[in-house]
């Protein structure tokens, strides 16, 4: 080999010279790995290995290092260059039972009204209005045709609250008070107009206030519009982005998702739809979701054929779901609606929960909190926080539908019903309070 040839090989300049002539006792030679004596990758030397179908690998400048696959949905991120699911270590300081509170539950409205259900609706003020079912006197019941959807305010955290006054009645049971606040402050309330002498459905409506409900709407019948005439309610509103909104309506066993837009006067239905249509198979019901952002969505059913919740999730804003499969929420007992939401600047979901177990003198609240992607693909991985008892104990069913808002200091303000039968032998219903507080 000549002088030039001999140069051109980078490790010879620095390598001293071989007692023989064999490459391998040259000194400050380079380490080759084998190559594959048949042209077969897997007679190569130091060659990565997975387990299972779906194993990653990555190299940590000494070995190959497996990661195993991650459920559907769940996020991997990068942390310091390293790939991991979930969020990095060190952004999760402290547990979360560490970092919250769940206070005693207190009184909220005790009268001889019958008061139900309902939403919470928080404004840039600081001020909250509670919108729900009122039957009025001793002859209120859960069912009447003599209610009216009513609202009180709070401008104290819900620490004190104004006397109820009516937004709306009409000769039906004006029932099922669902809704919620857009983007840009209208108030929106649906409901179902229902006959309690024929049991039967009149119509489902909403009204809304552009003027953060001091005036309201004529209602809007959104029957025979292309929407579920079938349904028995609609549900809450929940926002996705831009001026982009959802909404489902339900029947025991199906539940359609609707789109829409909306400006100050009226709803603008976008006409596309999804359908969740399990009747006969599963008794899904009284749907919550929530929104986690970037087109990812958790949706939670009830299961009349008397169990706990169903579990789906959208990955695309809504357009397509997961099949509902059930969780470890409420320890398998059955459950009427849940509530479930998520707090963008913590990263923290909740889910609320009321069973109606027997004994019902032992129903409870169940209050859940984790990570999103804890949850987001495990129907299992719900975490328990605290259990709490029904404040008022009898044999008679725990009502629950719980309704939450975010206060102006972060924490959170959790309304739910409690129910007993009246001598007279129709329901009472009353409404108590918790708080979620952050430390």
């Amino acid at each position: 080999m000549g002088t030039t040839e001999l140069l051109s090989v980078p490790f010879s300049l620095y390598s001293r010279k071989a007692e023989t002539a064999d490459y391998n006792n040259l000194q400050n030679t380079p380490i080759f790995y084998k190559v594959a004596y048949t042209g077969d990758f897997y007679d190569l030397n130091n060659k990565p290995e997975g387990v299972i179908f779906g194993d990653m690998l990555y190299w940590d400048e000494t070995k190959w290092v497996r990661i195993p696959p991650g459920q559907n949905g769940q996020q991997l991120t990068f942390c310091n260059g390293i790939p991991i699911w979930g969020v990095c270590p060190d952004t999760i300081l402290i547990p979360i039972e560490e970092l919250i509170e769940i206070t005693e539950i207190e009184n909220c409205l005790l009268s001889d009204d019958h008061t139900a259900e309902g939403i919470l609706v928080a404004y840039p003020n600081g001020c909250i209005d509670h919108f729900f079912r009122l039957d009025p006197g001793l002859s209120g019941h859960h069912i009447g045709n003599n209610d009216q959807i009513v609202k009180r305010s709070s401008c104290d955290d819900g620490y004190s609250w104004t006397t109820p006054e009516k937004i709306f009645n009409s000769n039906w049971d004006d029932r099922n008070i669902r809704g919620g606040i857009t983007n840009n402050g209208v108030v929106l309330i649906f409901f179902r107009q229902y006959d309690a002498t024929k049991d039967s459905t009149i119509n489902l409506n909403y009204i809304l206030s552009s003027d953060y409900g001091l005036t309201w709407s004529e209602p809007f019948n959104i029957m025979g519009i292309g929407l579920c005439d079938f349904c028995t309610y609609s549900d809450y509103i929940n926002h996705l982005k831009d001026n982009y909104y959802m909404l489902s309506q339900t029947l025991m066993g199906y539940s359609e998702i609707q789109f829409f837009t909306i400006d100050d006067t009226i709803i603008h239905w976008i006409g596309e739809k999804y359908i969740f249509d399990f009747r006969g198979l599963k008794n899904i019901d009284e749907p919550r979701f929530a929104h986690l952002g970037d087109g990812k969505i958790m949706g939670l059913f009830r299961d009349d054929l008397g169990s706990n919740y169903f579990q789906t999730t959208s990955s695309d804003y809504g357009k397509s779901w997961t099949i509902p499969v059930k969780t470890n929420l409420n320890n398998n007992i059955f459950s009427p609606n849940p509530e479930i939401f998520y707090d963008e600047s913590t990263d923290i979901l909740y889910v609320i929960g009321t069973d109606r177990g027997s004994p019902n003198i032992s129903n409870a609240l169940w209050v859940y909190a984790n990570r999103p992607n804890e949850v987001f693909g495990n129907p299992n991985g719900y975490k328990l926080i605290k259990k709490l008892e029904r404040p008022h104990p009898t044999n008679f069913r725990l009502y629950g539908y719980p309704a939450t808002t975010r206060l102006s200091n972060g924490d959170y303000l959790i309304i739910f019903t409690e129910s007993y039968k009246k001598e007279n032998g129709k329901e009472q219903a009353d409404f108590y309070q918790f708080r979620i507080k952050y430390k």
